[in-house]
């Protein structure tokens, strides 16, 4: 199933795939700190509110609000983690994934099945409501 954001995580990362996970990495970042989920692709003004005062509102500024959106090792650097030992992400190298164009068409063929078959999954209970 296709989170509620991704597309317009998507749009702002404009499909590089480092960027897209440091907006989840900061997505999480920013639920952990307030436990609730962001409604929209970066945090506003009044969700900052919530944790002004927190270490993490520099670090979630210098993730979503930076000239170009950090990769996760650039964001392993920042101040926040002062201190912290990392040993995990001194040995994270991932490989760069690729998709051809058939391969994004099968992706998107069954995001759209899935997405079909949830609208009438859910058409289908209302009409189920209206009857009892």
């Amino acid at each position: 199933m296709k989170p509620k954001l991704q597309s317009v995580i998507t749009r702002l990362v404009k499909h590089k795939a480092d960027a897209f996970d440091s907006v989840c990495f900061g997505h999480l970042l920013f639920e952990l700190c307030t436990g609730y989920e962001l409604d929209s692709a970066a945090p506003q003004p009044r969700h900052l509110l919530d944790i002004a005062g927190h270490d993490a509102v520099e670090l979630l500024n210098f993730i979503f609000y930076s000239d170009t959106i950090p990769g996760i090792n650039e964001i392993s650097t920042h101040s926040y983690f002062k201190g912290v030992d990392l040993k995990e992400m001194r040995a994270f190298n991932p490989a760069p994934i690729r998709l051809t164009p058939a391969m994004k068409s099968c992706i998107n063929k069954t995001n759209k099945t899935a997405a079909d078959l949830l609208s009438r999954k859910h058409r289908l209970g209302k009409k189920e409501k209206v009857n009892h």
